[in-house]
């Protein structure tokens, strides 16, 4: 039975481009916003809520060496237990995975040739339950006029590679590439009846790219899809931290704010320039960073005592397992998707009772111009529907 892709909206907050909304695929009912679990992280000797599970990302890099030793000697054992072994931590009955495979060519062409491109597809499709098409690396860095029509064509190819014999839907990447190829991309999934797109921000802010989510909203309207779409962004960038300042802002949680029904962490590596981290006050001192959803900050926690004040009530982590455990980012990652997770239920229930303004008004580190955008966005977005309403009605009274 083919699994199709239906999505409910609940309700719109009347100031901010939020949504809840039901994502139907078969006998999965997944309310959104919803954070996206990283099912590598998953430890089932790890007590955690429940309730954040639902969508589950598995995220890969593939090096195009490795990929001519996969399909070259057939020797497939180790990398289909690896991916068993992670797929097998969720629950199939009540939980999707998507596996995002990213390409990354080095020094031969950008594109992965007919049976690599192949087997990355194969791959994608057999460990998700909606299949997002193969991201690039550094694809941002080497499109111009005729690479892009180069990529197009690579999509395309993909897109009829994978329905030559498929039951699931497919998630078209929008990478964070020229702002003039993004509606391109967008009018062939289009065209192809794509309604899952996953925006890859590659390790940058959603606030600091408000035009490429701008346009991307734009296109997604033009087609008259926008409703009937989900919207997920990959690698989000949490914030940058301020020079001496202990705290950064969370940017991720922010997504929510600009149509986008769930989020994942950050799998890219940080880029700074020289010296960057040395400067930062009492950097070398730093032993978590958590997300504390009462101010949406990232906290940078340096002496036990700091975190025991501030630790929240409704984590499933208890505070000796943070303060105890030697491998302080393993725990850190858990307890910030915890508290994430949980914060995306909370956004829900507020998004319902129209409550969503006086609630980011309680957060200390959500800064006025970021709601300012994203109201903003609101505002854009509903104006084209208010003139296509009206001059509808205009030809209906004559």
């Amino acid at each position: 039975m083919t699994k199709t892709l239906r999505i409910k909206t609940r309700s719109i907050d009347e100031n901010f481009l939020m949504r809840s909304r039901e994502i139907n695929l078969g006998s999965f009912h997944i309310k959104t916003p919803k954070f996206a679990y990283d099912v590598k992280k998953r430890d089932v000797n790890l007590k955690i809520n429940k309730k954040i599970f639902g969508i589950n990302e598995l995220y890969r890099t593939i090096k195009a060496k490795s990929l001519d030793k996969l399909i070259l000697k057939h020797n497939l054992s180790n990398f289909n237990y690896q991916f068993n072994s992670q797929k097998s931590k969720i629950d199939p009955d009540n939980e999707i995975l998507i596996c995002f495979l990213n390409y990354d060519p080095k020094e031969k062409s950008i594109f992965p040739y007919r049976k690599g491109l192949e087997f990355l597809l194969d791959t994608a499709y057999e460990y998700s339950d909606i299949i997002p098409l193969i991201g690039i690396n550094e694809l941002h860095n080497n499109l111009n006029e005729s690479n892009f029509k180069n990529y197009l064509k690579f999509l395309q190819e993909s897109i009829d590679i994978i329905n030559t014999l498929n039951d699931k839907p497919i998630m078209g990447i929008i990478p964070r590439i020229g702002y003039n190829y993004i509606e391109g991309i967008i009018d062939l999934y289009h065209k192809n009846e794509i309604l899952a797109y996953a925006v890859d921000l590659r390790n940058a802010t959603i606030t600091s790219n408000h035009q490429l989510l701008r346009v991307i909203l734009r296109s997604l309207k033009k087609a008259e899809i926008f409703d009937d779409c989900f919207i997920y962004v990959q690698n989000p960038n949490r914030g940058r931290q301020i020079k001496k300042t202990p705290i950064v802002y969370a940017k991720d949680i922010l997504s929510i704010g600009f149509g986008v029904d769930s989020f994942g962490i950050n799998h890219m590596p940080l880029k700074a320039p020289p010296n960057y981290f040395e400067s930062i006050e009492d950097s070398g001192k730093r032993k978590l960073r958590l997300f504390i959803k009462n101010d949406y900050g990232y906290h940078n926690y340096y002496e036990d005592k700091d975190l025991e004040i501030n630790f929240p009530n409704d984590s499933y982590l208890s505070y000796d397992s943070l303060k105890e455990d030697e491998n302080k980012s393993y725990s850190t990652k858990i307890f910030n998707m915890e508290q994430l997770g949980l914060e995306t239920l909370n956004l829900h229930n507020y998004i319902n009772n129209q409550d969503v303004n006086e609630y980011l008004g309680t957060k200390s580190y959500v800064k006025k111009n970021d709601i300012k955008i994203m109201k903003k966005i609101k505002e854009d977005t509903e104006s084209k529907t208010l003139k296509q309403v009206k001059i509808i009605d205009f030809f209906k009274n004559i």
